[in-house]
């Protein structure tokens, strides 16, 4: 059996990782060592740890690249742990990011499962390029091939994936074919419809989302579609919107502790398993220190999920009440006002749906916004193509968060 058969079967390697019972033990010092708990990703076969490494904070970070003997010892430690998806993308500081997690990973590359991504239409440009771009990342990573591997859609739109779907798409199938890469993927950070355009393909079988307490617009349409066609999903943001730094146990963010707690462990413990909870192979955790990797993997494996008092103050499943909310998609602008109004409406259901009333009063002044500016002319209404009342939620949000 090669590796690549190897991985697809989920062999018992991949979860060769035993922890003690606190991070600092040895497995032969624990008896009762623990086994990092694993999902299937979608059709793909494959098996996820509920945790992943996501290298994007050894270079995306203040200071720089981080030296690559830390790097060495966060990925040697998340390893160790279990954890077998590792996260990166050419965007990483220009492909910078693959070669620091090559030389980490060393030889205990087989023992992983890489998901990697390219930008759309500018690394590489035109199609012809693309399965160069392929081979590079391959190089960079030193490896023959690549079990994960897509579409860094930052800031995908629907335009941006019809455009992907015509002229790159196609290199990405047959770099499949030809066994360069196992699986396709799509990562999108903003709009559910590119995301979900590119899904109704039928060529991609993951798609990495962001998924948190107050990133829940990928949980209203996006994951029931990746279910009902057999897509993977890994989640990733699972902490964006908190604290600058919740791995470094930075306080807990006042506007949720309602939902969490006061204490910073608990508190990030229970954000993260809000993420675990969902309907998602695994969580995508950017760290920048052995320490932060230590705790989303701790909270994995003490993962239980949800008591019944914490969904209900999580307002968990709430997104399946959800009407009358933005997609992201960012047709209704621009508003003549110069009103930010997708990021209105996200904060407007925030409020409204989903229990982060204060929260999203915060974020509401820090971002500056001015949804009383709104003048009435309809405009943002006429052309929202899901038939959302914006002019109308719009108003609302300028009396609840204002």
């Amino acid at each position: 059996m090669d590796r690549r058969e190897f991985l697809k079967v989920g062999a018992s390697s991949l979860a060769a990782g035993y922890v003690g019972s606190r991070a600092s033990r040895s497995v032969a010092e624990n008896k009762t060592a623990r086994v990092m708990p694993k999902r299937g990703l979608g059709r793909t076969g494959l098996r996820l740890s509920i945790v992943g490494f996501s290298g994007c904070r050894l270079i995306s970070r203040p200071g720089g690249l981080l030296p690559q003997e830390t790097a060495n010892r966060m990925v040697a430690k998340a390893l160790d742990y279990g954890i077998n998806l590792v996260d990166t993308a050419y965007a990483y500081g220009r492909g910078q990011n693959e070669n620091t997690l090559r030389v980490a990973l060393g030889p205990r590359r087989k023992n992983v499962i890489i998901f990697s991504r390219l930008p759309y239409g500018r690394v590489p440009k035109g199609k012809k390029t693309v399965m160069k771009a392929i081979e590079a990342s391959l190089k960079r990573l030193g490896t023959d091939h690549i079990e994960l591997f897509g579409f860094h859609g930052k800031a995908l739109s629907e335009r941006t994936a019809k455009r992907f779907i015509e002229s790159e798409l196609g290199e990405y199938v047959k770099a499949k074919r030809q066994g360069k890469i196992g699986f396709i993927g799509v990562s999108g950070h903003l709009c559910t419809t590119g995301v979900m355009a590119l899904m109704k393909t039928g060529e991609i079988d993951l798609v990495e989302i962001p998924i948190s307490p107050v990133r829940r617009e990928f949980l209203e349409e996006v994951v029931p579609l990746a279910k009902k066609m057999g897509i993977g999903v890994i989640s990733m943001k699972a902490l964006t919107g908190y604290t600058l730094d919740l791995g470094c146990f930075a306080s807990p963010s006042p506007e949720l502790t309602h939902m969490f707690g006061t204490d910073s462990e608990q508190f990030y413990q229970r954000v993260l398993s809000f993420s675990m909870a969902q309907d998602v192979a695994c969580v995508l955790v950017g760290t920048q220190s052995v320490r932060e990797v230590e705790m989303s993997a701790e909270t994995a494996l003490g993962y239980r999920g949800l008591t019944e008092n914490e969904k209900k103050a999580m307002r968990f499943g709430a997104e399946k009440e959800a009407k009358d909310f933005c997609r992201m998609c960012n047709v209704c602008l621009a508003c003549p006002k110069g009103i930010a109004i997708p990021d209105i409406l996200r904060l407007e259901i925030d409020a409204r749906l989903y229990g982060l009333e204060k929260w999203a009063k915060v974020e509401y002044r820090r971002r500056k916004l001015n949804a009383a500016a709104c003048t009435k002319c309809s405009k943002c209404t006429e052309r929202c193509p899901y038939g959302v009342p914006a002019q109308k939620l719009i108003l609302e949000a300028a009396r609840m968060l204002a």
